[in-house]
């Protein structure tokens, strides 16, 4: 029979952007430790402030019109015209961009209260950098999701995931030794010139890109029902902030910058278990909207189960890593980084769910219910933050890791119950059984071999027994969906 176009467009980008996403994470990891051993523990915290700084207020910049451009510019398919791409980006851009200089003048000038209220007085000499990027990483947000729809996610991942952190650590490692403040403002001009080496790749692909589409193959799109669209986005956005950079700045409200260094080493050791998913999510939301503008629910649930089971197998032997070894990698980034072990193992078994449920919420948002979405991420927020605030005022960074686990996966349980009740779909991982045999017998062997061998030893041997019992039925589920119609099943 024919093979399916989209399963093999998805396994074939997928597996491109999970290479370059795991070649990056030596760098992104090893730049933290760095951060840690060459600034130390005080600056790594107040540089983490000041990155979530900009990285929540770029968030509200953009007021969620980056994912309508991906949508919007996806659904119009190949044959989309470049007057209505520019007709959608360069007014995005405008607004988005005049939003983030204006935030910035802001932020400058509460720079002497954010230094005070966050315990950091460092942070002033950093303040500037931030500045700076906030329109800057506004509107790259906007291109980058614009990239991915025309020209699939390759080159948006080898900016965000190649070049940003390969020229950061070299930056980092070039300009390290500045004493005192001086060193944090050093981390924002490395941030900086990340940002625009990085970005300038972005913006030239872009451009190739719109080169190539016919002139006015299409009417452009009204930006009215592009903003119309992005408005509840743009609220789920917000919520999400209190998952990806909200938690680290409430931990710094209540306890000095170290502790957040701590909990920030925890949370991205932890973000190692979903590096699938944030693969597959690169490459599956223009499917989505591709398929349900196609109205073909058969394959649209065939590529969120499919895309669901292959991320897990890859998830489950790095959640047993971060459960089994957490004191050991958290002492890679220096003296006193230990303390995070709990936080670390808590963080990563709410990833574990996460990425068992599947890409839920970009099915929400690339089918026409981003509504839906919208309201549970609000009642997620009214019990989410709440619970962060406490779990970060009364347990410091092990109360913050619990509150945050809990909230992860009851959203996630939440948007799964909505995409079948809207959709009629489920995705969830399912037929994993090798996965939990193969994580069990590893588990047990590094066990037993951990202390006559030593963790490098037993890890590998560990990793090896993992795949050596999973590897065939992964490699026969790949194979089978490739060479049969999705619309015959994928369980």
């Amino acid at each position: 029979m024919a093979p399916s176009p989209l399963l093999r467009t998805l396994a074939v980008d997928s597996l491109l952007v999970l290479t370059v996403k795991v070649l990056s994470l030596p760098l992104g990891y090893y730049s933290l430790i760095l951060l840690a051993r060459l600034y130390g523990a005080e600056a790594m915290g107040t540089y983490t402030v000041g990155l979530y700084l900009l990285t929540t207020l770029a968030v509200i910049c953009r007021l969620g019109l980056d994912t309508g451009i991906l949508r919007f510019c996806a659904a119009g398919g190949p044959e989309a015209g470049r007057d209505r791409l520019l007709a959608l980006l360069l007014p995005t851009l405008a607004l988005v961009g005049g939003l983030g200089a204006l935030t910035a003048g802001g932020l400058w000038l509460a720079g002497d209260w954010l230094a005070g209220r966050f315990q950091a007085p460092k942070l002033l000499p950093l303040l500037p950098w931030v500045c700076v990027l906030l329109p800057l990483t506004a509107a790259l947000g906007v291109l980058a999701e614009a990239l991915r729809a025309l020209q699939g996610p390759r080159w948006v991942v080898l900016s965000q995931d190649g070049v940003f952190p390969l020229l950061f650590l070299l930056f980092i490692c070039a300009l390290a030794g500045a004493p005192g403040a001086r060193a944090v403002a050093v981390l924002g001009l490395a941030l900086l010139l990340s940002h625009l080496a990085s970005g300038s790749l972005i913006v030239a692909r872009l451009l190739q890109g719109l080169r190539q589409r016919p002139a006015g193959a299409c009417p452009p799109e009204p930006l009215r029902e592009l903003l119309r669209y992005s408005t509840p986005l743009f609220l789920s956005a917000l919520v999400w902030l209190a998952f990806g950079s909200l938690d680290s700045l409430l931990l710094g409200w209540f306890q000095p910058p170290a502790q957040v260094a701590y909990f920030e080493a925890a949370n991205k050791t932890a973000l190692l278990v979903s590096l699938p998913l944030i693969a597959i999510n690169a490459v599956l939301p223009p499917l989505f909207s591709r398929l349900h503008g196609q109205g073909d629910r058969r394959q649209l649930e065939g590529l969120g189960r499919a895309a669901s089971r292959w991320t897990y197998y890859l998830a489950l032997p790095l959640t047993l890593g971060c459960l089994l070894l957490a004191p050991r990698l958290l002492g890679w980034f220096g003296p006193g980084f230990e303390a995070g072990a709990t936080a670390l193992r808590l963080l990563a078994l709410a990833q574990l769910v996460n990425v068992a449920c599947g890409s839920v919420g970009f099915l929400l948002a690339m089918t026409g219910h981003q509504v839906a979405l919208t309201r549970i991420l609000a009642l997620a927020a009214l019990a989410g933050l709440p619970l962060l605030g406490v779990g970060a005022a009364l347990g410091g960074l092990t109360g913050l890791a619990a509150a945050k686990a809990a909230w992860l996966v009851g959203v996630n349980l939440g948007m799964s119950v909505a995409v079948h009740r809207r959709l009629g779909l489920t995705i969830f991982a399912r037929d994993v059984l090798p996965a939990h045999l193969g994580g069990a017998v590893a588990a047990g062997i590094f066990g037993l071999s951990l202390n006559p061998l030593g963790p490098v030893a037993a890890a590998l041997l560990f990793g090896c027994t993992y795949l050596g019992l999973t590897a065939r039925p992964v490699l026969q589920e790949m194979m089978l969906l490739l060479q049969r119609p999705v619309q015959e099943g994928t369980s």
